[in-house]
Parts: C-alpha cells; sequence; structure tokens
C-alpha cells in the first residue's frame, strides 16, 4: 500500500475530473476515468508525473486502484434529499423569494468559496441539497435591506449529521446579501466553542491567527472582503479584544462581516450586550442586519421559569442582544426539537419576543451513509450491537458515587483494543486524515468516571509502550501480553475484512 499524500492526491485528481462531468454520472464514469489515470501513471516516468500532479506522485499498486475505485463509488453514490418546511401564519403572506429570485444573483462571494472548500471532503449530490436547503432557509429569513424586522426560525438536524456544514453555508449566504453582524453561540463549554470557532475560521473567516486557513487559501481569496472575527480560536469574546480589533476602523465604516463565536454563558452574552450598548450609546442599531446563530438551541435557551417570573439568565440575554438590533434573525439549530416548539408563543415582554421559532421550522434530511440510531437499533439485525455481561465485580450497573475502581472491565479493555485496531484499518484504507474518537459512558457519576478516565489513560500508556517497544519483531505477541490481547481481539472482531 502506497503512502497516503500519493493516493489522496491521485484521487482528488480524479475526484474533479468526476466533478467537472455535467449531469448524472454514467456507471462506467469512474472506471474509465481510473483507468486512463491508472494508464497515465504506468507509462510515464515520475519526474514527468510530478509535473502533471504539481507534487512528487509514487506509484500506486493494484490494492490502491481497487480501494480507490469503491470509495469514488461510495462518495458519488451518497445522496442527500431536501428537507421540509413548515411556515408560520405571518411567514406565508411574506416574501420567500428575495433570495433566490434577486439577492443571490448579485454577489455569491463567501458561498461560493465555502461550496469550492467543501469539494474536498463532501459528495457533490451533498453539497447540492446544502445549497438548496440554505437557499430555502435564505428566503424565510429577510432581505437585510428593509428598513426593520424581527424573524425566529429553527434548523432541525439529525445528531452528527451536517448542522455545523449547513450554518456555516447560511453563514456564507448571509454575509452574501448583506447581513453585517453575525454571532454564533456555540455549547456551553470552553471545548465546543473553540471547536465551532475553529470550523467557521475554515469554512467562513479564511484565516486563523494571521495564518490563511480554509477558504483562505484558495484563488480567489480577496483580502478586503475578509470578515472580522472578535473571537479566535482559543479566545472567547471580551470587551477589552473587541475594542482593540475595531477601534481604528469603527463598525459603521467596514463592509466586512463582524462574527463572534461565543459560549453559551451568562457572563459572555451579557459582556456582547454591554458592549454593543456602549458603542451605540445604548441606541437601536438601525444600519446593520444582524444574524444570531443558536447552536444546540435546546440546552440553557429555553426560559425554565414561570410566565410570572423574570426569565432564566441566558434566555433574557438572547433576547437582550436580538433586542439591540433593529434588523434581527435568531435561528435555532438542534437534534431534539421538543423544548423548542413548546416555548410559549404568545410571550412578548419588556425583552421583546421569546425564541419561539414563529417564523419556520426547517427540518433537514441526512444523506444516504449517514450512521445513526435509528441504524443500529431500528433498521438492523443487530450486527452493530455487542452484549456484555454486567462486570458485577468492579462496575455494576446500579452503584454509588463513592465507587472505588482501580482497574477496567475486560470487555472495556476490549473495546479499546478494537478501537485502537479501527484506526489502524482506517490508515490502512488510506483514511489516516479521518477523524477518529470513542466514547466511553459507564456511569452517571462524575466521581466515577474520572476514575475510568484515569484508569483507561494507565492502559492506553501500556498498550503504547508495548506497541513501540516489540511491533517490529517477527513475533511481537510472544514477547508482550498486551500485543497478545490486540491479537486476540483482532481474530475474534475483524476476522471478515481484508487485512492479515
Amino acid at each position: 500500500m502506497q503512502i497516503v499524500n500519493s493516493y489522496e492526491v491521485v484521487k482528488g485528481d480524479i475526484r474533479r475530473k468526476l466533478e467537472d462531468i455535467k449531469g448524472v454520472l454514467a456507471s462506467t464514469d469512474i472506471d474509465e476515468k481510473i483507468k486512463d489515470t491508472k494508464i497515465v501513471m504506468e507509462t510515464l516516468p515520475e519526474e514527468i508525473l510530478s509535473k502533471i500532479f504539481s507534487q512528487k506522485i509514487n506509484k500506486l499498486d493494484e490494492n490502491d486502484w481497487i480501494l480507490m475505485k469503491r470509495e469514488l463509488e461510495s462518495e458519488f453514490n451518497i445522496s442527500m434529499n431536501s428537507g421540509v418546511l413548515i411556515k408560520g401564519e405571518e411567514q406565508q403572506s411574506r416574501d420567500n423569494k428575495w433570495w433566490t429570485q434577486r439577492e443571490k444573483l448579485k454577489d455569491d462571494y463567501y458561498w461560493s468559496r465555502y461550496k469550492k472548500y467543501m469539494k474536498k471532503d463532501i459528495p457533490p449530490n451533498v453539497i447540492r441539497t446544502i445549497d438548496a436547503d440554505t437557499d430555502n432557509i435564505m428566503d424565510n429569513l429577510e432581505d437585510p435591506n428593509i428598513e426593520k424586522f424581527s424573524r425566529y426560525g429553527m434548523v432541525v438536524g439529525h445528531v452528527q449529521s451536517g448542522k455545523t456544514g449547513n450554518y456555516s453555508a447560511l453563514i456564507c449566504k448571509a454575509a452574501d446579501a448583506g447581513y453585517k453582524f453575525i454571532v454564533v453561540i456555540a455549547g456551553g463549554i470552553n471545548n465546543l466553542r473553540n471547536q465551532t470557532q475553529e470550523r467557521l475560521n475554515k469554512s467562513f473567516i479564511g484565516v486563523d491567527m494571521g495564518i490563511d486557513i480554509g477558504v483562505g487559501k484558495l484563488a480567489n481569496n480577496d483580502k478586503s472582503k475578509e470578515p472580522i472575527s472578535l473571537t479566535t480560536k482559543s479566545e472567547d469574546f471580551n470587551k477589552r479584544d473587541a475594542d482593540r480589533i475595531t477601534q481604528a476602523m469603527g463598525l459603521d465604516n467596514t463592509s466586512s462581516p463582524i462574527v463572534l463565536v461565543i459560549k453559551k454563558n451568562t457572563s459572555t452574552l451579557k459582556n456582547v450586550v454591554e458592549w454593543l450598548s456602549k458603542r451605540y450609546n445604548n441606541q437601536k442599531i438601525t444600519k446593520h442586519s444582524m444574524l444570531l446563530i443558536d447552536d444546540e438551541s435546546d440546552y440553557a435557551s429555553i426560559n425554565t421559569n414561570k410566565t410570572d417570573e423574570d426569565p432564566t439568565k441566558i434566555n433574557a440575554r438572547i433576547r437582550d442582544l436580538l433586542g439591540l438590533f433593529e434588523k434581527s434573525v435568531y435561528v435555532a439549530y438542534t437534534a431534539t426539537p421538543y423544548a423548542n416548539i413548546f416555548i410559549d408563543h404568545k410571550i412578548d415582554g419588556e425583552r421583546g419576543k421569546d425564541l419561539f421559532p414563529k417564523d419556520f421550522i426547517y427540518a433537514l434530511d441526512a444523506p444516504s451513509n449517514y450512521f445513526g440510531a435509528k441504524k443500529i437499533f431500528l433498521d438492523t439485525d443487530f450486527k452493530h450491537i455487542v452484549t456484555i455481561p454486567e462486570p458485577k465485580s468492579l462496575l455494576p450497573i446500579k452503584h454509588k458515587k463513592d465507587l472505588i475502581l482501580n482497574e477496567l472491565p475486560d470487555t472495556l479493555e476490549e473495546a479499546i483494543r478494537l478501537f485502537l485496531i479501527n484506526i489502524g484499518i482506517r490508515n490502512l484504507r488510506n483514511q489516516g486524515n479521518k477523524h477518529n474518537s470513542m466514547l466511553i459512558h459507564a456511569s452517571r457519576f462524575t466521581m466515577v468516571h474520572q476514575q475510568i478516565g484515569s484508569c483507561v489513560e494507565d492502559y492506553l500508556s501500556k498498550l503504547r509502550k508495548d506497541i513501540v517497544v516489540y511491533s517490529s519483531l517477527d513475533n511481537p505477541e510472544m514477547q508482550s501480553i498486551n500485543i497478545q490481547s490486540i491479537k486476540e481481539t483482532f481474530e475474534l472482531r475483524c476476522y471478515d475484512i481484508e487485512f492479515e
């Protein structure tokens, strides 16, 4: 098997050729493109190939070509249906074609470069659906050029099925339309906020710590249009940095969109509200339109107090922020919309309307290769489920928070070994640049989970040490009980794959 770089470069070249084919691909198109490229690579010397591919390329073996055909077929056969839209009564009488019939035709700078960036990892049919879905959502926002508006909507998607990619596309199109102030409220912990900032740096902002990344590295990048981010991958919003970034230009003197990715935290939201209020002398912001994306909107955004009491802090702060703008749109994103749709739609107090999605709800479909709970538990023969006996002596299902745990159950150690084997398999399948993660959830008590985490670190350390020390030997399983255990797990769980 050749190194990942050469394989990925060649596959990327063939993918681009397939994307250039107009209309639906014929059943023979993938075979023909692979065959043509294979002939070129087998007949031309390496120095000529390096010029064709603009970098040094190694020859591929037959297993690479077989794998490439399978991956491209899988990629180009993935489809995704457009979502389903529900509109409120007032929304039905509004102009719901302002974007697709007018504004979209004028300038699509941010969207076009994000669409080009997505082509590296996302199948063409899925990109087309993201385009159609976000067009539908944009039509149900509002034209930012009108004098005054307030819109509330919700987008519902499956767990881990591309909601962030959808609102990244929506942000790009909103910026193209003229939305000036874009706020993303992303999770209640720093880790989640940082991840979302990193995603938007690549998909929309194009720069991280002064270095061009993601869309910022594309050929059509225009520095004069670079969005102004008041937050970074490592720093949430604070008034001091926001003043420093904006003091030279003034919010009203720049044509670039301003973006904030903030934690769903009372003090952070309060700081944003106070900073904007000070900048505009406690007056309504009339010149600029704001788009507020509330990610995981079922968490903490809902007012759980009684109607005759003050709203909960985060709910109040979000409504305060929306109330600063004469022109604002609130879009909630969630996979679990139950709490959102039960918000009292009649509430409209001194802080403005509550966050009920009165104007539209858009339900996203999942791509055809989506692997979620339905596929595991319902549409299945339970081949993805491994039933394990209850480890009563170490970690019984019913346990108290003061449980002492000094070692892991055998089944959890096996699961960890299988996870490591899976990473090895993915590397052999040229998927070494793909994300891998394992979730361990064996207790409802924090203290017990901390002990589990410590034991997992210890076990991983032992595996890592033995692999480093013994793996170059002809019979490493004879030298290490840990490697012997890995081999046994492989033979038990991975007997039907293509590798020894």
